[in-house]
């Protein structure tokens, strides 16, 4: 997420999902507002 910090979740989850994942969009979802909320990524 550092390196790419326009990264929708969305496209984070279509591409986890392309690598194999096999959670929910929810998960995904958490994690990248968690991300978000820690002031890691600039919205």
């Amino acid at each position: 997420m550092k390196d790419f910090p326009k990264l929708s979740v969305q496209r984070l989850f279509e591409e986890v999902r392309a690598a194999g994942y096999a959670g929910g969009y929810s998960r995904v979802r958490d994690y990248g507002f968690s991300w978000r909320f820690d002031g890691n990524i600039v919205v």
